[in-house]
């Protein structure tokens, strides 16, 4: 399944029993009706750049399309960010991956 997120960034999660892996944080505008959502993926097992997006294949078989234009964080996904990164602390070392941002 593919799955086009409204806003999104990738994270380095650095693990002393998992190592070092990345995934994406995606988040979703709820709009007049709804709630703003979030999920992040299983990880990231492939990464295709195109010209307007990048295609991360997840470990779970899903497929994220992120769009280079909506890169970034909504205001739910910053506080869950800022949330993951300080209950982490101690832990594993959680950082934004800048390398997939937008040119």
């Amino acid at each position: 399944m593919k799955t086009i997120p409204d806003r999104w960034i990738v994270i380095t999660v650095d693990s002393p029993e998992f190592g070092t892996f990345d995934r994406v944080l995606a988040g979703w505008y709820g709009g007049y009706t709804g709630s703003d959502s979030w999920q992040i993926n299983s990880g990231i097992a492939k990464a295709a750049e195109y010209e307007d997006r990048w295609e991360f294949d997840g470990y779970s078989g899903s497929v994220y399309v992120c769009y280079k234009h909506a890169y970034g964080l909504t205001g739910l996904t910053r506080s869950i960010l800022e949330s993951l990164i300080e209950k982490s602390r101690g832990f594993v070392t959680i950082n934004v991956n800048e390398d997939y941002g937008d040119e």
